[in-house]
């Protein structure tokens, strides 16, 4: 196996992870609140990996690049994910995917403006296919800061700032230490109001939680093992698989009915982030042969 395809492999494998984990989510809704079960899936992680990563890279765990925005990036990290947990109580998981994705066309329009990356007129017109389909999975009637609509869209918004930084960081830090960092970060932060809604677990929860844990660390291992042998500019149209596999596990194991407006809002937004990602340029069409 070549080393893009065990990278494409991995991708693909890594967003399915994230797409279990935030059905795990969803189903602990309910029994425990939002800001428990971030907490739990960033203390699990934390615990999981602290070992791991300190034998893999050694003191540089303890000296990562620029530590105000590794605080920064586990706050929006925290934030983001706490946004489509709390999105998850009113809206589907296929939904709340198919509009928190629209985060590659966000993070396109702030690359280009913070850090001058290449622009391009065709890229626009993909961003803008891609916002179009946010309106239409979106009941504008329900819209509001506080519906799950637009705490999915915020938590795109944060996921796009994070992504920045993450950009910005390029090849000056370790992605295990980064990710410790993060979720360490993101674990602060949530230790800070838990205590006051804490709800033990019943023995029914004990699963969903071991999934939500489990599914949290594969999805980072399997995307540090891709970006290691990939670029990321190839990797990220595969991205859109975990609206697919959303939007499967929603049909399976919820019984969501499939409507042309879902449908159509998941293809302008994954066809808008698909062309913003690949490029975004016209193809070149082949020289005349004489």
């Amino acid at each position: 196996m070549t080393s893009r395809a065990a990278a494409t492999i991995s991708i693909l494998a890594s967003v399915t992870f994230v797409a279990m984990g935030a059905f795990f989510a969803q189903s602990l809704l309910g029994s425990l609140v939002p800001a428990q079960i971030l907490w739990i899936r960033f203390a699990g992680f934390v615990a999981i990996m602290l070992v791991p990563t300190v034998l893999a890279d050694g003191k540089a765990v303890l000296r990562p690049y620029r530590l105000d925005h590794q605080i920064l990036r586990g706050i929006l990290a925290a934030a983001a994910a706490y946004l489509i947990i709390v999105s998850l109580e009113t809206i589907s998981l296929a939904e709340a995917m198919s509009i928190f994705y629209i985060y590659p066309v966000l993070t396109y329009a702030l690359s280009v403006w913070f850090l001058g990356e290449e622009s391009s007129t065709l890229r626009w017109i993909c961003a803008a296919i891609g916002l179009l389909g946010v309106l239409v999975l979106i009941d504008a009637r329900a819209l509001t800061l506080a519906s799950g609509y637009g705490l999915a869209l915020a938590a795109a918004c944060f996921t796009s700032v994070r992504l920045v930084l993450h950009r910005h960081h390029s090849g000056r830090g370790r992605m295990l230490s980064a990710s410790l960092w993060e979720r360490s970060v993101g674990l602060a932060v949530a230790s800070l109001y838990v205590p006051f809604v804490w709800q033990t677990p019943s023995a029914a929860a004990a699963g969903p939680i071991a999934g939500l844990i489990l599914a949290s660390v594969a999805a980072q291992l399997t995307l540090v093992f891709a970006i290691h042998r990939s670029p990321l500019g190839v990797l990220a149209p595969f991205l859109y698989w975990e609206v697919l596999v959303a939007l499967a596990l929603d049909v399976a194991l919820v019984g969501k009915p499939i409507d042309a407006r879902l449908l159509l809002g998941i293809a302008l937004i994954v066809g808008g982030g698909l062309m913003v990602s690949a490029g975004g340029r016209w193809a070149k069409p082949e020289p005349a042969k004489s």
